[in-house]
């Protein structure tokens, strides 16, 4: 199991039982880890939820910047596979579990609390892409359609019901908000 489908399988038990509910030995058999290993690794429940969401977004912000670079892609198809990546593959845990929402807002706060926020990575990343595909031709024009792109793709979040559904809305919004011309 790669490290992306642990983060992932541990964020989905946390999902379906909500923070309190959910159980450290739940939490070892989504890792595929024993319970003393969880125990002696993280010590707490909230020390396991911050290692996953922390993970998550890192994993996320990483495919969400391969899918900016692939060159072989044009550029639509790329804004929205990065897209994808960064939000739209967790749109169905967080609305079709049943705290999908709690865990969703345990996550902001522990990500805007880390040293490391994958969102600061990913806002620059893309802000570059703007400006490296013509898209935007200032720093300021890139920062400005960036802070557009991301503030209404958090919309989207908390709109879409599904990963497709996000995926079909994030699509028009960039054809709303973005000039490409391929």
């Amino acid at each position: 199991m790669d490290d992306g489908t642990v983060f992932q399988n541990v964020l989905g038990v946390f999902a379906h039982y909500g923070f309190r509910k959910t159980s450290m030995s739940e939490l070892a058999a989504a890792a595929n880890i024993s319970r003393q290993t969880l125990y002696n690794r993280f010590g707490t429940k909230d020390a396991v939820l911050e290692w996953a969401l922390e993970g998550y977004a890192a994993n996320a912000g990483s495919l969400a910047e391969e899918q900016l670079n692939a060159t072989d892609v044009p550029v639509r198809q790329r804004l929205l596979n990065a897209f994808m990546r960064w939000i739209g593959d967790g749109v169905s845990v967080i609305h079709n579990s049943p705290h999908g929402a709690e865990i969703l807002d345990l996550g902001m706060a522990a990500l805007k609390r880390s040293d490391a926020d994958p969102h600061i990575r990913f806002e620059k990343s893309l802000s570059q892409f703007l400006l490296k595909t013509g898209i935007c031709k200032t720093d300021r024009e890139a920062d400005d359609k960036t802070f557009l792109l991301l503030t209404a793709a958090k919309g989207l979040l908390l709109k879409s019901n599904s990963s497709e559904a996000f995926g079909s809305g994030m699509m028009r919004i960039i054809d709303s908000a973005i000039v490409v011309g391929d």
